[in-house]
């Protein structure tokens, strides 16, 4: 209670006071009544001088009426004396009291009333009038604050969020592009690939233009062939006939051996007869000699022409062997080639169905680069409008932060006036906790400068200051405000290690840091919040 104690022990505001307290004792207890009181005594008074003024007029004889009115007159200047001496004494102090009072309140102390002496005069209802509009914009304070703690709050989670979103689209942007280029280089293998098809398909029709003559030449080759083989089989039948000749022939010259072999033994008996004849028979000696020479001479050549007709019986054989292996050749090549031309129809038939393949491969392929044309073109097209969609969500990260740093503003202000409502500090503190992962955010995306001697302990920040002063102060009972300590000393340590991470340009460890100085932050608000709830209980309790 704003108390004044400079005038209360005057005589004049004792008597004052005095005065009042009997006006109220006689059931005048409002302003109103109690000057009415005085006009109407005053009034009488009046009236009665003015009376003994016209009595003692009207007889000078009657002295008593001159000091009757005389005597009236004085009662009516001391009670105005009285009235102005102690009556605006008590007015006095009390528009001094009020005074004094919006001087406090121009300093931001909302949290004394003034003091009221009445309650049931004008001037202490409107004292307590003026304390519950005290109060009532003290409670307007602490709904801004609170309003403003919430949307600092709430400006971090949306922060937090759109963070996490625009970290997670440029994530995606890259993944994008990553995805542009592979689709337009899919584009361009699949355009090669129809290239490429259409070019086999191309190869595929020559080849099998080429295996339809191919086929029309072993056919060809394979009735060469049999003609071949029917050749050799009439050679072989030749060649057996020739064999079966010089048998005949071989047969012949036996008989002719004989018979040379006979003509020599009957040579030989003519010559010996011719000896034994002498002389007479000289002539016939010469003859049966030429006779037997000739037939040795006959022996001799039959034994050549056997002995040829032998070489000629044995290549004869030879030939028949040969001929006869060259018709088993030639069968089995009459096989192969009939095997081959199966197998070069089937080829003919395959490359028929490949160009076919070949034709509908190429059309798809067309096809397939049409589609990956478009596709390459929609996906740059979400490409850019993911990258409006990271620049938007930089562009609100960027204004939440600005709204961050103007509520802190506005609770910096609002730190400024003391009110009469618990918890007021509370949400000013939450603000200013989280003003510093603001400020991390801030630094770690090149936007703001933070160095490791602005990251002071968790004991001379904003919130820590108020933390081991005011806070554990008023709400050092509560365990929701213990168990914040632990949580605020490891924040701080994260931050530091951020600002040295960042510092050393390792980008990832910071950013480690920094999730981590959000799950924190996260737990610290939530004992936060449940302090605030606590206090309300109590408060409406």
């Amino acid at each position: 209670m704003f108390k004044y104690n400079e005038q209360k022990h005057s005589f004049r505001y004792r008597t004052g006071k005095l005065i009042e307290n009997m006006l109220s004792a006689l059931g005048m207890r409002t302003l109103d009544s109690q000057f009415l009181f005085s006009y109407i005594i005053m009034f009488s008074l009046t009236g009665f001088s003015l009376l003994c003024v016209y009595m003692a007029l009207q007889d000078p004889t009657q002295v008593h009426w001159l000091k009757a009115s005389m005597i009236s007159s004085a009662l009516v200047l001391v009670m105005v004396i009285f009235g102005r001496m102690f009556g605006l004494t008590v007015m006095m102090r009390q528009v001094k009291n009020l005074r004094d009072h919006l001087r406090v309140l121009a300093e931001g102390n909302f949290s004394v009333p003034i003091e009221v002496d009445n309650m049931r005069n004008e001037i202490g209802q409107n004292y307590t009038a003026y304390n519950e509009i005290i109060l009532g914009i003290g409670d307007l304070l602490q709904k801004v604050t609170q309003t403003s703690s919430r949307v600092s709050v709430g400006a971090d989670q949306v922060s937090t969020t759109l963070y996490d979103t625009s970290r997670g689209t440029s994530v995606q942007l890259q993944e994008i592009e990553q995805l542009a280029a592979a689709i337009t280089e899919m584009a361009a293998t699949v355009q090669e690939v129809a290239q490429s098809a259409s070019l086999a398909a191309q190869s595929a029709d020559q080849a099998d233009k080429s295996a339809g003559r191919g086929h029309t030449l072993l056919n060809q080759t394979v009735d060469s062939i049999r003609i071949v083989a029917d050749r050799v089989t009439e050679s072989g039948e030749v060649i057996a006939e020739l064999a079966a000749g010089s048998q005949k022939v071989s047969q012949i010259l036996d008989v002719i051996k004989e018979i040379a072999e006979q003509t020599n033994l009957l040579a030989l008996n003519a010559a010996i007869e011719a000896a034994r004849a002498g002389d007479q028979g000289r002539g016939f000696a010469v003859v049966a000699d030429e006779v037997r020479t000739l037939a040795l001479r006959t022996q001799e050549s039959t034994q050549s022409i056997a002995v040829i007709i032998d070489q000629l019986q044995t290549q004869s054989e030879s030939a028949v062997k040969v001929i006869q292996r060259s018709h088993d050749e030639v069968a089995n090549c009459v096989s192969n080639a009939d095997h081959a031309g199966k197998a070069l129809a089937e080829i003919v038939d395959s490359v028929s169905v490949i160009s076919d393949m070949n034709t509908q491969i190429a059309t798809a392929a067309e096809e397939q680069s049409q589609v990956a044309q478009d596709m390459d073109h929609n996906i740059n097209l979400v490409a850019d409008q993911a990258r409006r969609t990271n620049s938007f969500a930089d562009q609100t990260v960027s204004a939440t932060g600005q709204i961050s740093k103007h509520v802190q503003q506005l609770n910096d202000e609002l730190g400024h006036f003391k009110t009469l409502v618990k918890g007021v500090d509370l949400s000013a503190a939450k603000s200013a906790h989280l003003s510093w992962k603001t400020r991390l955010r801030a630094f770690l995306d090149g936007k703001a400068t933070l160095s490791l001697k602005e990251a002071v302990s968790h004991h001379d920040c904003a919130f820590g200051k108020w933390y081991y002063s005011a806070g554990l102060e008023k709400y050092g009972h509560l365990a929701e405000l213990k168990a914040i300590e632990k949580p605020h000393e490891q924040l701080h340590a994260q931050v530091r290690e951020a600002i040295s991470y960042k510092d050393a340009r390792d980008f990832a460890a910071a950013e480690r840091c920094y999730d981590q100085v959000s799950e924190i932050s996260a737990s610290i608000v939530d004992l936060l919040n449940q302090l605030e709830d606590n206090i309300a209980v109590s408060i409406k309790s």
